[in-house]
């Protein structure tokens, strides 16, 4: 093949290729819930509380008796920021920390000014969200959270997929084959 040929065969190629789709990329797509945090985070600046900290005062008031390490978890924070977090809540009179069932751990609930303050924002949360899934079925919003918890879960602990080409030293070299 000579080099003109070469060159409209690429070329060919590429205009075959489709174009890179940023707002179907996940980065861009999640932008959605960062605008219902962004909006959040309004009502919550008022009460002088931040996202992670309402997410930490929600977890709590959802399931009390629970670990800083459950929290975390399920606050999707860093234990550490979580720790933070609930020291800064039991300050301000919001969180009540006891010695877990087991002396080792701590157990949280929510004081009544905390258990007060979730009671007031959580309807704002609900109608955000509300909001964000207008014209969406039932069945389908239980659908996009699944995906969303199993994406948040490739996420958190990254593993290479099933299909994915192996590395080198996964590769094992094809058996001898008497001849």
């Amino acid at each position: 093949m000579k080099a003109h040929e070469q060159s409209a065969s690429l070329a060919a190629a590429r205009a075959e290729e489709p174009t890179f789709d940023i707002e179907s990329t996940l980065p861009y797509l999640y932008d959605a819930g960062t605008g219902i945090g962004n909006a959040f985070k309004a009502d919550l600046k008022r009460f002088d509380i931040t996202l992670p900290m309402w997410r930490v005062l929600a977890c709590i008031a959802d399931r009390e008796d629970q670990s800083v390490t459950e929290i975390s978890r399920r606050a999707g924070q860093e234990i550490y920021t979580t720790s933070r977090l609930i020291t800064a809540a039991a300050d301000a009179g919001r969180v009540q920390r006891r010695a877990g069932r087991d002396g080792r751990t701590l157990s949280l609930r929510l004081t009544r000014e905390g258990r007060r303050l979730v009671e007031h924002l959580s309807p704002r949360a609900r109608e955000l969200e509300r909001s964000a899934l207008a014209g969406i079925a039932p069945a389908e919003a239980a659908l996009l959270r699944q995906l969303l918890r199993r994406i948040a879960s490739n996420v958190a602990a990254p593993r290479r997929a099933p299909h994915a080409s192996p590395t080198s030293s996964e590769v094992s070299p094809p058996p001898e084959t008497a001849s």
